[in-house]
């Protein structure tokens, strides 16, 4: 029962059963009425109750009946209330510590009031500021998951498995314009696309015939180039096994795996160097292209025609300064009338900074068009027949 007055019972009722004398004579001297002996039951208004113990004795009410057989009862509205106001507060401070930034919003409208109710009830809402507080110093430049947590809570495992990472990762998927991570590869990409790295050993790269120089990893590479195999290259051994990319030209880089597996099966030895970012490039995959860029490559990119497709082309030219590969309106466009589109467009609107019209085009005609799609016009590309010709 709440903390409520007369007025707020007025309308509630309670059935009582008749089952015995003694409760029907009972019932009939509190409410001053008689009861018939064959009633089997009969309705009660709290507020008629509460009346009739006032009138009997003003230091009695309905309440304090109640609590003095039972003990004291809940405050469910203040209660609610203060729940309320301490949800709200911390969202203002929340709000306060994170970025000032139009996602940061949307990242607390996620969140929901039912979710910061729970983190409240479990006595956690203070995660939310710490969460702002990881937020705001991201992105970062390659530190270690652990060291993040320690530098913003002072506990190396923080951000582990924890309510806490999942605060931070649905306000990360907010910025970057992604949804909220399911898997743990999906949580990985997202701590990596904020420059934090949670594993050095998972955080890998796929490649096919680059043959650099200088290390044991370049003399593996240099193996898997001659052989026209696939290798793939983790974090920990690019930050160990320094490359040597001198003199390597173009790089193709492409987003998903299948390109890479045909290159390597049709093409061999005959492909181009090719990198594969599988989605958002991870920091083994940045690293990596780092390098290259260091050393003088082209990096000319392709990915799929679909919105995810256009802000990972978009960060990944501006990250190497590269140029698109058959990803233009153009190019869009051709392979709107030569292959079938397996689906429509989802999910929200992005630009294309490189070519503004292939968004557009993309708007209008509302169709996806895959990497897979196009396989034949890369795989052209990669062996030679067509580079001269690349449009830019």
């Amino acid at each position: 029962m709440a903390r409520a007055g007369p007025d707020d019972w007025a309308s509630v009722t309670l059935r009582v059963p008749l089952d015995r004398d003694d409760t029907r004579r009972a019932v009939s001297g509190i409410l001053g009425r008689p009861i018939r002996p064959e009633t089997a039951a009969t309705t009660v208004r709290l507020g008629e109750l509460d009346q009739l113990l006032r009138r009997a004795d003003r230091t009695w009410d309905l309440r304090a009946v109640v609590e003095h057989r039972r003990g004291p009862l809940p405050d469910r509205a203040g209660d609610a209330q203060e729940q309320a106001n301490a949800v709200a507060a911390a969202r203002d401070h929340a709000r306060s510590l994170a970025p000032d930034e139009p996602w940061v919003e949307l990242w607390l409208t996620d969140l929901g009031r039912g979710m910061l109710t729970r983190l409240h009830t479990r006595g956690e809402l203070d995660l939310l500021s710490s969460a702002a507080r990881v937020l705001a110093v991201l992105p970062a430049d390659g530190i270690p998951l652990p060291a993040l947590a320690s530098h913003v809570t002072g506990d190396t495992k923080a951000l582990g498995s924890t309510t806490l990472a999942g605060l931070v990762l649905r306000g990360i998927a907010r910025r970057l314009g992604e949804s909220a991570p399911r898997s743990t590869a999906e949580r990985r990409a997202l701590w990596e696309a904020s420059g934090v790295v949670p594993d050095d050993l998972a955080s890998q790269v796929l490649v096919l015939n680059l043959a650099p120089t200088g290390s044991a990893l370049a003399g593996w590479l240099t193996e898997a180039r001659a052989a026209g195999l696939p290798f793939r290259i983790t974090l920990q051994q690019l930050a160990r096994q320094p490359l040597d990319h001198g003199g390597v030209g173009v790089v193709f880089v492409c987003e998903n795996p299948a390109v890479l597996r045909a290159a390597a099966e049709q093409l061999g030895t005959g492909s181009a160097p090719l990198v594969c970012t599988e989605g958002r490039p991870s920091m083994a995959c940045l690293r990596l292209l780092d390098g290259l860029v260091a050393a003088g490559a082209d990096v000319r990119y392709h990915g799929d025609f679909d919105w995810p497709g256009l802000r990972i082309g978009g960060s990944l030219l501006a990250a190497t300064d590269g140029r698109p590969w058959r990803f233009g309106a153009v190019d869009y466009l051709d392979a709107v009338e030569q292959v079938e589109p397996r689906s429509p467009l989802t999910g929200p609107a992005a630009t294309s900074p490189w070519d503004p019209d292939l968004a557009h085009a993309m708007a209008e005609v509302e169709r996806t068009i895959y990497e897979e799609d196009v396989l034949d016009v890369l795989l052209s590309d990669l062996g030679g027949s067509t580079r001269c010709r690349l449009r830019s």
